[in-house]
C-alpha cells in the first residue's frame, strides 16, 4: 500500500509538471544603466489584464528570469530606487526563451516615499509594504485568510496564526483602527476578501506614535484599506447552510465604517465543528504587545481539577462534535481627532460531546494496562466586555482599558475503566477583572517617558464529584462511602506600577525601566466523602490546602540597542529584589531573593540577504504556587498531586544561533536555527503509579536540558510554477524523575521532516500537497521505545470559470504503533457558484466523503504508551447560500 501511495504521488507531480511546462516561455534579460553597467536588486513584475503573473528581482550581474505561462499580451515593469520606472508591452507568440535588455535612467527619488511603485500593486514606503489586493486574489478565495496566503512573505499556520518572514503578526487593523487586538482570527477567517483594496504590512510596528519615533521594535502588524464604496455604507454578508440530518451553520458579518464610528458585528451559530471561541483570549488580551506597557502577564489563577479528555489535533470539522453560539461586537467611536473609545463584547455558548476509547500501558517494573471508555458531555458559557479609551494630543498619549469576564463550565462523564462504571461531575467557574492605564509623553524628538499601572483579580472556583469510591482506603476507611467530592479555588490579585525613560539617537536606543508589583495567590482545596446516608465527612489534613503565596518585588532594567552598519546589538539587564511569603494554615515563612537576568542578541548581515542572529540569555525566577502547595489535590480521577513547600530560584540558561537567507522578493529563502537551554532547580516529579490511582509529588533541585534545531527552505520552481517548501526539526530533552521509587534519567528525542508543493498556475487548476513525518523516541535506561507517525495531504483547487469553482481536500494519517488500521483517510469536497456576482453565492460541501466513523491515534510518553479511538462527525451533504450586501 505504501509503495502504491508513493507511486501515485510521484505520478501526480509528474503530470502537474508536464501540465505547467506546456506552453511556457522563459523571459531572460539584463538590467543596465545608461553607461551599460549592471544594476542588481531591480524589481521586475509581469502583468496580464492588470494581474501579476510573475515577479522577481535582478541578481548581482543584473540578470533575471521570468516565466510566461502561455502566449499572449503582457506588460513588463521594472523599478528600482534612484531610477525612473520602466514599462514595455510584450506580445508573446512562441514557446521559447526570449532575451531582453532593460535600460534604466537615473532619477532623484525621496527615500521617505515610494521605493517600489508599479501602479500601486506593490509599494514600499519606509518600513511599510503595500499590496494591491486584486492583483493577488484568486476567484475561489472567499475570506481574508485565503487572500493573505498569496501575499509574498506571509504564512498561515494550521491554527490560523499569521507570520510575515517568520515574525508573528500581532494584530490586523481596518483603516488604521484596531477592532480586535490579538483576536484577529475573527477578522481573517470571516471578512469577505472582495471588500479589501490594499494590504499593508507594518514592519517595526508600534501602537504608540510617540514610541514609534524613539523605540526600536520588531513587531509586525497588518492594516487593511477597504474599497471606497464600503466606507460610507453598511455592508457585510449572511452565510447559511443546512444538511438533511440536522447539521447547520449560520454566520454573519455586519460592518459599518463611518468617519466617527466603526463597528463590526460577528455572529456564528453552528454544529459542524467550527471552533470560534478560541479567539476570545486574543480579544481580551492587553491592547498592546509593547514591553513598556505589557507587564504582569502571568498573574493568572489556575484550574487545578480536570476531566481527562484527549481530542485529536486535526480539522475541527471532523472531530469537534459541538453546538456553538458565538456573538461578538467591536466598536470604535471617535469623539475628536484626539479622543477615541473602543468597546468589545463577547457572548458564547457551546455544548460538546466526546466519545472515546483509550488504552494506556504504564511502563513500570510491573506493567499494567488501563482500558477506559469516555462519554463526556460539556457545556460552556462566557460573557465578556472590554473598553479602551485613547487620548492623543501633541506630546501626550493616555490609554486606559477595563476588562471583565465571567464564565462557567459543566462536564459530565460516564466512564468505564476496566469494566468499572464511574460517574464524574465537574463544575468550573471563572471571573476576571482588570484595569490598566498608560501615560506616554514625548520630551523631544529623541526622548520619551512612559508610566504604566495595572490591577488584576482572577478567581477560579471548582467543584468535583466521583462515584463510586475507587481509591480503597486512601481517602477514607469508611466502607459505606458512595463517592468522593473535591473542591478547589484559587484567587490571584495583582497590582503593579512601572516607569520608563526611552532615548534614541541615530545609531543607538536606550530604555531605563523602574517598577514594583505585588501578587497575592490564595489556594483552598479539600476532599470529602459521602456515605449511604448522604452525610459528608472531611478527609485528613493531607488532603486539604489553605495556602497563600505572596510575591512582592522591586525591579530595574536597562535595555540598549546599537546599529553598527552591518551589526545590530541588543542588550538588556534586568534585576529585581523579591520577597516571597508562604502561608500554610497557621505557618508563615518569608524569603528574600535577588534575581538578575542578562540578555544579549547580535544580528550580523555580512552580505546582503545573509543574516546571522545569536542570542545568549539567563533567566532567574522563583517557583510558582503550582509547585509549592503541600496538600494533595485530586487533579483528575486517577491522580492525587501535591507540591513541594521548598521555594528557590530556578535558573535557566538559553543560547541560540539562527541563519536566514533571502527576503520576500526572492525565489529562494532559507532559515536554520539551533537552540540550547539548561534549567537548574527544575521541578520534576516523584510518582507512584498503580492500577487503582497515582500519587505525584513535586521534587525540586533537579536539572533539565533541551536542544532544538530547525531548518526551513522555500524555493519557487519556475519550470513548474510551484513553490517547494522543505522542513526539518529535531528536539531532544534530558531530565530526571522518580517513578515507583526508582530514579530515572529520561532522554526523549523527536525528529520531524517533510515537504510541500503549492502551485501558482494562471489556469483553472492549482494544487497544494505535502508529506510530514514525526518520529518520537524515549531512552530510559533499560526501557527504549520509538514510534513514527505520518501525515500526507493533497488539496486541489479548480476554478472552472468566473462563477464556478471547486475545492478538494484530502488527508491521510499513519500511526506506526497501532496494531491494526494504521492508515486513516479523510476527504471533503466544496463547491461555490456565483448566482449573482458579488451578491449571492451558492455553496455546497460533502463532508467526510469516506464516512470514517472513528479515528485512532497513538503516542508515547516517558511512562506509558497510549492509543485512543475517537468518534467523529460522519458524512453529510450541506447546501447553503451566502448573501453579500
Amino acid at each position: 500500500m505504501g509503495r502504491i501511495n508513493t507511486l501515485l504521488l510521484l505520478l501526480f507531480i509528474l503530470c502537474t509538471s508536464i501540465t505547467s511546462l506546456r506552453g511556457q516561455t522563459s523571459l531572460r534579460g539584463k538590467v543596465i544603466d545608461t553607461s551599460g553597467l549592471a544594476i542588481s536588486q531591480v524589481n521586475l513584475l509581469l502583468f496580464q489584464n492588470d494581474k501579476i503573473i510573475s515577479y522577481t528581482s535582478s541578481d548581482l550581474k543584473g540578470s533575471f528570469t521570468l516565466t510566461i505561462p502561455s502566449a499572449g499580451k503582457y506588460i513588463l515593469k521594472a523599478t528600482s530606487l534612484g531610477y525612473s520606472a520602466y514599462q514595455k508591452e510584450l506580445n508573446i507568440t512562441a514557446t521559447e526563451t526570449l532575451p531582453i535588455e532593460i535600460p534604466l535612467i537615473p532619477e532623484t527619488t525621496s527615500l521617505d516615499e515610494v521605493v517600489l511603485n508599479v501602479e500601486k500593486n506593490i509599494e514600499v514606503r519606509n518600513d511599510t509594504l503595500i499590496f494591491k489586493a486584486d492583483a493577488f486574489k484568486r476567484k475561489s478565495q472567499i475570506v481574508l485568510e485565503d487572500l493573505l496566503k498569496n501575499i509574498p512573505g506571509i504564512q498561515i499556520g494550521d491554527s490560523g496564526n499569521i507570520t510575515f518572514q517568520g515574525k508573528a503578526i500581532s494584530k490586523i487593523k481596518i483603516d488604521n483602527d484596531d477592532l480586535f487586538g490579538q483576536g484577529y482570527k475573527i477578522l481573517s477567517k470571516n471578512l469577505n476578501s472582495e471588500v479589501v483594496d490594499k494590504i499593508e504590512i507594518l514592519q517595526n510596528y508600534n501602537d504608540s506614535k510617540i514610541l514609534k519615533q524613539v523605540q526600536k521594535n520588531d513587531e509586525v502588524a497588518i492594516n487593511l484599506t477597504l474599497k471606497d464604496d464600503r466606507k460610507s455604507s453598511l455592508f457585510g454578508n449572511v452565510d447559511a447552510g443546512a444538511t438533511f440530518n440536522g447539521r447547520y451553520k449560520i454566520k454573519s458579518n455586519t460592518i459599518s465604517l463611518l468617519n466617527k464610528n466603526k463597528a463590526y458585528l460577528f455572529q456564528d451559530f453552528n454544529n459542524i465543528g467550527d471552533e470560534i471561541a478560541d479567539n476570545i483570549d486574543g480579544i481580551l488580551s492587553p491592547s498592546s504587545n509593547n514591553r513598556l506597557y505589557n507587564f504582569g502577564t502571568n498573574a493568572n489563577a489556575t484550574f487545578f481539577i480536570d476531566v481527562d479528555r484527549v481530542r485529536p489535533t486535526f480539522d475541527d470539522r471532523i472531530s469537534n462534535r459541538n453546538n456553538a453560539q458565538f456573538l461578538s461586537l467591536a466598536d470604535i467611536y471617535t469623539f475628536s481627532k484626539d479622543l477615541k473609545l473602543t468597546v468589545n463584547g463577547v457572548l458564547t455558548y457551546d455544548k460538546k460531546r466526546y466519545n472515546q476509547e483509550e488504552f494506556t500501558t504504564f511502563l513500570v517494573e510491573n506493567p499494567f494496562t488501563l482500558e477506559e471508555s469516555y462519554d463526556i458531555q460539556q457545556k460552556d458559557n462566557l460573557a465578556a466586555g472590554k473598553i479602551a479609551l485613547d487620548y492623543n494630543r501633541n506630546n501626550d498619549e493616555i490609554h486606559f482599558d477595563a476588562l471583565y469576564y465571567t464564565g462557567n463550565q459543566r462536564i459530565n462523564n460516564n466512564l468505564i475503566q476496566n469494566e468499572i462504571d464511574i460517574r464524574e461531575h465537574l463544575k468550573n467557574n471563572a471571573s476576571v477583572f482588570q484595569l490598566q492605564g498608560n501615560y506616554t509623553r514625548s520630551i523631544n524628538s529623541n526622548k520619551a517617558i512612559v508610566l504604566t499601572s495595572k490591577y488584576k483579580k482572577d478567581s477560579k472556583p471548582q467543584g468535583y464529584n466521583i462515584s463510586p469510591n475507587i481509591y480503597e482506603d486512601f481517602v477514607t476507611d469508611n466502607e459505606t462511602v458512595l463517592g468522593i467530592g473535591a473542591r478547589s479555588k484559587e484567587v490571584s490579585e495583582f497590582t503593579g506600577a512601572q516607569a520608563a525613560f526611552v532615548t534614541n539617537s541615530e545609531k543607538s536606543n536606550y530604555e531605563f525601566v523602574l517598577g514594583l508589583d505585588s501578587q497575592n495567590q490564595h489556594l483552598t482545596s479539600d476532599i470529602n466523602s459521602v456515605n449511604t446516608a448522604g452525610e459528608e465527612r472531611a478527609s485528613d489534613a493531607i488532603f486539604n490546602n489553605n495556602f497563600t503565596l505572596e510575591n512582592q518585588q522591586t525591579y530595574a532594567g536597562l535595555r540598549a540597542s546599537y546599529d553598527l552598519d552591518k551589526v545590530d546589538i541588543q542588550f538588556s539587564l534586568d534585576a529585581s529584589l523579591k520577597k516571597t511569603t508562604q502561608k500554610d494554615n497557621a505557618n508563615s515563612t518569608s524569603q528574600h531573593f535577588f534575581q538578575i537576568n542578562p540578555f544579549l542578541k547580535i544580528d550580523l548581515t555580512p552580505i546582503k540577504n545573509h543574516k546571522f542572529e545569536t542570542v545568549l540569555a539567563i533567566n532567574q525566577n522563583t517557583a510558582g504556587l503550582g509547585n509549592l502547595y503541600t496538600g494533595y489535590i485530586l487533579r483528575n480521577y486517577r491522580a492525587f498531586i501535591q507540591g513541594n513547600a521548598k521555594n528557590d530560584i530556578i535558573n535557566t540558561f538559553q543560547s541560540s544561533l539562527k541563519y536566514t537567507y533571502g527576503n520576500w522578493t526572492d525565489r529562494f529563502t532559507a532559515s536554520a536555527i539551533a537552540d540550547y537551554s539548561s534549567t537548574k532547580n527544575f521541578y520534576s516529579v516523584d510518582a507512584l503509579l498503580s492500577p487503582q490511582f497515582n500519587t505525584v509529588t513535586a521534587v525540586s533541585g533537579q536539572k533539565s536540558e533541551q536542544f532544538k534545531a530547525e531548518v526551513h527552505t522555500d524555493y519557487f520552481l519556475k519550470f513548474m510554477k510551484t513553490n517547494l517548501k522543505l522542513n526539518g526539526q529535531f528536539l531532544t530533552n534530558n531530565y530526571n524523575d522518580i517513578i515507583n521509587n526508582q530514579e530515572r534519567n529520561v532522554i526523549s528525542n523527536q525528529l520531524g521532516y517533510g515537504f510541500s508543493l503549492r502551485s501558482d498556475f494562471n489556469s483553472i487548476f492549482n494544487y497544494n500537497l505535502g508529506v510530514n513525518w514525526i518520529k518520537t523516541a524515549f531512552d530510559i535506561g533499560t526501557f527504549n521505545n520509538s514510534v513514527t507517525n505520518n501525515k500526507m495531504f493533497l488539496d486541489i483547487d479548480l476554478n472552472i470559470n468566473d462563477k464556478f469553482n471547486m475545492y478538494f481536500k484530502n488527508e491521510k494519517y499513519f500511526f506506526g504503533n497501532l496494531p491494526i488500521d494504521s492508515n486513516f483517510y479523510f476527504s471533503s469536497i466544496e463547491a461555490d457558484y456565483d448566482v449573482i456576482p458579488k451578491t449571492i453565492r451558492a455553496h455546497g460541501r460533502i463532508h467526510n466523503l469516506f464516512d470514517s466513523d472513528s479515528f485512532n491515534i497513538s503516542s508515547l510518553t516517558g511512562v506509558s504508551t497510549f492509543t485512543s479511538q475517537t468518534q467523529l462527525i460522519g458524512r453529510y451533504v450541506m447546501l447553503g447560500l451566502d448573501y453579500r450586501f
